[in-house]
């Protein structure tokens, strides 16, 4: 393998690369082209490594919705849950009031008419 530029010629190389630019005046804007071509392929990696950062940025942020959504549904499926067993017990309730105070009207009514069946007999007592 040869080597070639600073690293086999040392300090001559400066001399060497002045009188190139010297004989061949295209050879400067070929220097920068390559110059800037290394610049475009640097600022392009950075740019590529800022794609993958944001790529990786927007995956976790995905990931972080996806987790937040599912305990949302999570959330209001146990609310879902709580609101129905509340309105069962609610409904159970209203219904054991309801059986309650019909028995009681029951007991009043059988009362009353006990009552009613006394004073009838008392009257038919006194009438005789």
């Amino acid at each position: 393998m040869m080597i070639f530029g600073p690293a086999r010629h040392g300090q001559k190389w400066a001399r060497i690369e002045s009188e190139m630019r010297a004989h061949f005046p295209e050879l400067n804007q070929d220097v920068e082209d390559v110059k800037a071509g290394t610049n475009n392929v640097e600022e392009s990696t950075k740019g590529k490594q800022e794609v993958v950062a944001l790529q990786a940025a927007v995956k976790k942020l995905t990931e972080q919705c996806q987790v937040q959504e599912a305990a949302r549904k999570t959330e209001v499926g146990e609310a879902e849950h709580w609101r129905k067993q509340a309105q069962q017990v609610a409904q159970a309730k209203e219904e054991a009031e309801k059986e309650l105070l019909t028995k009681d009207f029951q007991r009043l009514m059988e009362q009353h008419e006990a009552l009613k069946e006394r004073d009838k007999k008392k009257i038919a007592v006194l009438i005789k």
